[in-house]
């Protein structure tokens, strides 16, 4: 006769295995529900017409995007410590582009993919690190793309030729970034989920929700020692982190380039670069747009007529760069698609 505690735990184990998998399953279902709706919305005709014209310089793009990818899923690994021990190379990998694919087709900040990682994470470990680390790696990405802002932007003060009033914008919007930057360096330093509490405390609206937190203050505490570990007991790691993930960004700014190229356009690195910087600027302004549809075209012609290049040829690069996010979005579901089944499997073998 099984005993009463084996039992209990085996019922246990069955309720959490079946609580993963309905997890996969609606991450899954949602994700391809809006990837089938984006095909449609562009067409599939007009996707597979636009990939046969961009040639084999979408073959590099995609090929560019995966060592991005790679060079990411290494950032985010420097970043967790022990935790990331846990889980191997290639699984962090299918993670990153899963979270990549939810990020992408959110229409709201484009975090789908968080609470996604963080619940898949929470496999491997517990929770309150699951969460860090997903949290930590989101907030290094930030402040990598901040600094990343203020290089392009620099450059287009110094070298691009523009009128003096462009050139005060830009340095207006570098004092912004920086200002934004400075504080996400703090957060790194001092934590943010302690903090978040006493934020929310101060407005008489959100009260109720401060008195949810202060229930769990000891695991935000816990979480806040997760999250700022990497910064001031792994600091060599930390900042390899930050300089891959700079690095990465620069890659974005090297798409542009290649497309521009194939298409018999000659410019600088530091060109495409600043190019890339002016819509990043556009799209994280008007965030809550899935796929940032319209959004990057602009961002794209207003670059380009800067380094007076043709501002419709901005049109053709965000649809290259649209079916070279389709396809990794594919990719990414494909990689959810296999981990929810081998939830179902584990699900009936428990059972």
């Amino acid at each position: 006769m099984e005993p009463v505690n084996g039992r209990e735990k085996g019922e246990e184990m069955k309720k959490l295995t079946l609580k993963s998998k309905l997890t996969h399953v609606v991450f899954f279902l949602a994700g391809l529900l809006a990837f089938i709706l984006l095909v449609d919305r562009f067409g599939l005709a007009n996707i597979i017409d636009s990939a046969s014209r961009a040639g084999w310089s979408l073959v590099y793009l995609l090929i560019l995007w995966f060592i991005i990818y790679i060079m990411n899923t290494l950032a985010w690994r420097l970043v967790m410590g022990a935790s990331g021990t846990r889980i191997s190379f290639p699984q962090l990998f299918a993670l990153y582009v899963s979270g990549y694919a939810l990020n992408t087709i959110t229409p709201f900040l484009a975090v789908g993919g968080e609470p996604y990682r963080a619940g898949m994470l929470a496999d491997v470990m517990d929770m309150p690190s699951s969460v860090s680390a997903v949290v930590l790696y989101r907030v290094i990405n930030l402040f990598s793309h901040m600094l990343l802002l203020m290089s392009g932007i620099l450059f287009g003060i110094f070298v691009v030729s523009m009128p003096l009033p462009v050139r005060l914008v830009l340095a207006a919007t570098f004092l912004a970034v920086s200002g934004i930057g400075y504080w996400i360096f703090t957060v790194h330093r001092d934590g943010i989920f302690v903090r978040l509490l006493g934020w929310v405390g101060r407005f008489r609206l959100l009260r109720f929700v401060a008195r949810l937190l202060e229930k769990h203050a000891s695991e935000l505490t816990r979480m806040d020692a997760l999250f700022t570990d990497a910064y001031r007991h792994r600091r060599r790691k930390f900042i390899l982190a930050v300089m891959l993930e700079y690095i990465t960004r620069a890659l974005m700014g090297a798409e542009i380039y290649i497309i521009l190229q194939a298409i018999g356009i000659s410019v600088s690195l530091g060109a495409a670069l600043f190019v890339y910087v002016t819509y990043s600027i556009i799209i994280n302004v008007v965030f809550f747009i899935p796929l940032n549809l319209g959004i990057r075209e602009s961002g794209l012609m207003l670059g380009l007529q800067s380094l007076a290049i043709t501002p419709l040829i901005g049109v053709y690069i965000g649809v290259v760069i649209r079916i070279r996010e389709l396809f990794w979005i594919l990719v990414g579901l494909s990689f959810m698609l296999i981990s929810t089944v081998k939830r179902i499997v584990a699900v009936k073998e428990v059972q």
